[in-house]
This record gives C-alpha cells, sequence and structure tokens, in this order.
C-alpha cells in the first residue's frame, strides 16, 4: 500500500497568480480617475477608495479582483490611480462625499439601475 501525504492547502504557483491577475486586470474597466472629469477631487477620490477597500474587505471580497493600483499620465504629469471593477466603482461611488454633484448623480443612477 502506497503512502499518501495529505496537505490541508496547496501553495499556488506563480503562474497561476499571474493568469488570475490578468484575467482580473481585463475585467476592470473603471479608472478612479474618470471622476476628475466631473470635478471631484484627487484628495476625494483617494478617501473613497480608502472607504471602498476596507467595505470590500469587510465583506470578504477578495481585492486583488475589483482594485488594481496603476499610475496614469496626466496633464499634471504621472500620479497614483485605479483600475477597478464595476463592483469596485460602485463601491467607491457609495463611499465618496455625497456633497460632490456629480457623486450623487452616480450614486442615484447606480441605485436605479438596481430596479
Amino acid at each position: 500500500m502506497a503512502i499518501i501525504i495529505y496537505h490541508k492547502s496547496y501553495p499556488h504557483s506563480d503562474s497561476i497568480d499571474q493568469f488570475f491577475d490578468a484575467f482580473n486586470t481585463a475585467q476592470m474597466t473603471y479608472l478612479a480617475s474618470d471622476l476628475l472629469k466631473n470635478g471631484v477631487s484627487g484628495e476625494e477620490i483617494s478617501k473613497a477608495l480608502v472607504r471602498a477597500f476596507r467595505a470590500g474587505e469587510a465583506a470578504g471580497l477578495d481585492i486583488r479582483e475589483h482594485f488594481l493600483p496603476i499610475y496614469t499620465q496626466g496633464v499634471e504629469g504621472v500620479f497614483n490611480d485605479c483600475k477597478l471593477s464595476k463592483l469596485g466603482f460602485g463601491l467607491m461611488i457609495l463611499n465618496a462625499d455625497t456633497n460632490v454633484p456629480a457623486i450623487a448623480k452616480y450614486q442615484v443612477q447606480l441605485l436605479q439601475s438596481l430596479t
């Protein structure tokens, strides 16, 4: 009889992780910096992203599937940005300052799309 060694979990190889990262990145069609065009400040976007990360983590989401920090080239130079899945973008919108009219409109559109 052969001896079988049982492991509760097996480590992932780097190639599998890279595949899933590439697949998830392809699903991220939104940029956090897109809100700059609608009058939302970079500081408010950063605050909303932090709150969205925390909400996602608290809900048990794999953050890598919905948020990818990147650098973007703009008129003012290179700045930190974030690629977002549809769910990641929604979390960011729901966690942004509602005193900004563009954010309030996005929140209403988001909730209207559910009905």
